[in-house]
């Protein structure tokens, strides 16, 4: 791929393959809701474009688990096209139009209007000439009323952090052979200077600290955080004055949780928020009291959409739901006269928001704190935003396809945790080694579960750890594996049945 092309991008290296929940349709939407906004309806057809799709593992899933929609994908890798083609052909997703394109030659492509359009990261690690073209698009392609889900690495927060960055691609730079060779090496400049007591990063602990998460990334996920020739670093005013230049305002965040300030924001500097009417300052003024260093933005084009009446849905089983949890504000407690009914009313099955607001321990509350128990729940992602039953038969065939790979690959070794898809969320849900390697022997029938699961992580040479200690024996393991099929059988398996994830 010419240089010229790639813009100073990686692209000699694959990027890593993940699932991003705050990239689908069903949340965007919840967000705007939040914030007020009329938006696309995700159970109705709609058209969705990702930019700089990678792998394409998150449009892949959200696809499979909304049928109805027609997704378009754009990365500039071939690789990465060519695994996510593959990857829907097993997975028997056809709704994805997969396009190897830049954002300058997106411009000049036949593309229908969309109702969403995502980009997860890529907007810090590109030109700002790439960036004009992003803004150009969104401006031609979204239609009124449509959202954009912006993702980017923000200031402040990383304001300690950054000449870390700055010290790595230099090593880099200097240096022969393979990218990945001289990313290995440029880490291990760095961590020697702070071991050695330089002062920068006794000055600067957050640089630290983020030099031992570097540490244990692969060179793949590096190559495309940290060594683009491009990366830039955003106050949240400054890209939601780039968003305005293509008609659109910023509508609230797609991590649930910084939509409520009692999650993120210390009760002591609170007051100092009360009197900012302006949303994008308040943004700002926020950041600089969370310090948060990753934005994941929605921003909406004014249009007709009406509201509509959000469902939700138990993530998280009922038993498992905290009485308190320590978030960024603090700790949290529960309130179980008031957030206990909301859960136990989901615990049956996905609700409308307006019957959670009518119950009557939410109604002798008040709206705003009946909506607020509510999106709290939903930002300590115990809730999550859903579908309606209506098309669920439909979603629950697509999804079953895809599943049925994500399992496969995970048997085969592909994948150690995967995300499955939910057609009654038409988002992704998380399951591990063994439950997905569970669900695999009660698909397929195994008399033995836990002699199933034994088997193929026997034939890996796997053993499962118990206490800090790796367990050796056969029985040992077919013990312990045959425990912990029990705990999820009683607990999480049921709540995944109802979420059309496990049958």
């Amino acid at each position: 791929m010419s240089e010229d092309r790639a813009s100073g991008y990686v692209t000699g290296i694959e990027y890593t393959s993940g699932y991003y929940l705050e990239l689908g349709p069903v949340r965007l939407s919840f967000a705007a809701q939040l914030a007020g906004l009329g938006g696309p309806d995700p159970g109705l057809p709609f058209t969705y474009l990702e930019l700089g799709a990678g792998q394409g593992r998150s449009t892949a899933l959200h696809a499979s688990a909304l049928p109805h929609g027609r997704f378009f994908a754009a990365d500039l890798n071939p690789a990465h096209v060519r695994n996510a083609r593959a990857l829907c052909e097993s997975a028997g997703v056809a709704n994805v139009t997969w396009l190897e394109r830049s954002f300058a030659e997106l411009l000049d492509e036949d593309l229908p209007d969309f109702d969403f359009i995502t980009l997860q990261g890529v907007y810090s690690w590109i030109s700002a000439e790439n960036r004009r073209c992003v803004v150009e698009l969104i401006r031609r392609r979204l239609k009124p009323g449509g959202l954009v889900y912006l993702s980017y690495n923000a200031l402040p927060g990383w304001t300690a952090a950054a000449p870390l960055r700055r010290l790595m691609t230099d090593h880099a730079a200097l240096g022969t052979g393979p990218l990945e060779g001289r990313i290995r090496d440029s880490v291990g400049f760095a961590r020697r200077l702070r071991d050695g007591g330089a002062r920068y990063f006794e000055r600067n602990p957050a640089a630290a600290a983020r030099l031992d998460q570097i540490a244990d990334k692969s060179e793949a996920y590096l190559a495309h955080e940290y060594f683009n020739r491009d990366w830039t670093l955003f106050y949240s005013a400054d890209v939601a004055a780039e968003m305005a230049e293509a008609g659109l305002r910023f509508a609230g965040s797609a991590h649930l949780m910084d939509q409520t300030d009692a999650l993120t924001i210390p009760s002591r500097v609170r007051p100092a928020l009360a009197g900012i009417d302006d949303p994008v300052f308040r943004e700002t003024a926020k950041d600089f009291i969370t310090g948060r260093s990753f934005r994941r933005d929605v921003f909406g084009r004014p249009g007709t959409r009406p509201m509509s009446d959000p469902v939700l849905a138990l993530v998280t089983p009922r038993e498992a739901c905290p009485d308190g949890v320590t978030v960024p504000a603090g700790d949290f407690r529960m309130d179980g006269a008031l957030h206990g009914p909301v859960l136990d009313a989901l615990a049956g099955e996905p609700q409308p928001l307006s019957s959670l607001l009518a119950l009557p321990a939410l109604a002798a509350r008040g709206s705003a704190e009946a909506l607020d128990a509510v999106v709290t729940l939903a930002g300590l992602d115990l809730i999550g935003p859903a579908l309606p039953p209506a098309g669920l038969p439909g979603r629950l065939a697509s999804t079953r396809r895809f599943n049925a790979a994500m399992l496969d690959r995970q048997k085969a070794g592909l994948e150690s945790s995967v995300h499955l898809a939910s057609p009654v969320l038409g988002s992704g849900v998380e399951v591990n080694l063994l439950e997905g390697l569970a669900l695999a022997a009660w698909r397929e029938g195994a008399a033995d579960p836990a002699r199933f699961v034994w088997t193929v992580l026997a034939g890996r040479g796997q053993r499962l750890v118990k206490d800090g200690r790796a367990l050796e024996s056969e029985a040992d393991n077919l013990a312990e594996i045959a425990e912990r099929i029990d705990v999820f059988a009683a607990s999480r398996l049921l709540l995944l049945s109802q979420l059309g994830v496990a049958e």
